[in-house]
């Protein structure tokens, strides 16, 4: 489909065909399944399991106690209870711009989240590659620094005397 040698890299392919990594279509899932709990069109077992801050009575004087769009992140001891739905959705929910939580339409809601993800992704990938980079160019210049100076001290030894009127002569 793509060219792909058996040894090349999925990475960038997988981007070229703008699908998400895996971590990242489960964060999709987990949104969808919470965004069907928001506008209730869900079976009431998926959103009997979350809970919203405006419905918690111990939020009643914070100004979250208002926000239907944001849910309660149950303290969660061990990393099986964060995987569980009960926690896993909710805080990837909670950590979505406002703006796309507030979509009621599932289709727009879909493009918009996806949209989101990719970019994160993309912001994610490119900071490995600007480390990289950054890396690289400083191994380079510490690398190269001595040798420039050095052939720009005797180009400039060749340059001096040259202008004085004597010979082209290295010094």
């Amino acid at each position: 489909m793509l060219g792909l040698q058996p040894r090349d890299h999925i990475k960038p392919a997988l981007f070229e065909l703008h699908w998400l990594p895996v971590h990242l279509r489960i964060d999709y899932n987990l949104c969808l399944l919470m965004h069907s709990a928001t506008v209730q069109c869900c079976p009431r077992y998926i959103s009997d399991i979350v809970q919203t801050t405006a419905a918690s009575s111990r939020r009643q004087g914070l100004r979250s106690s208002t926000d239907t769009f944001s849910y309660i992140v149950p303290l969660s001891y061990t990393k099986f209870g964060e995987r569980a739905f009960s926690v896993a959705g909710p805080s990837v929910w909670n950590s979505l711009p406002a703006d796309i939580r507030h979509i009621t339409v599932i289709s727009k809601f879909k493009r918009h989240l996806k949209t989101h993800l990719f970019m994160a992704a993309l912001r994610s990938r490119c900071g490995h590659y600007i480390f990289a980079l950054w890396f690289l160019s400083i191994f380079y210049l510490s690398f190269f620094i001595p040798r420039l100076i050095s052939a720009v001290g005797d180009w400039m030894s060749v340059y001096h005397t040259s202008t004085h009127g004597v010979a082209l002569v290295r010094i």
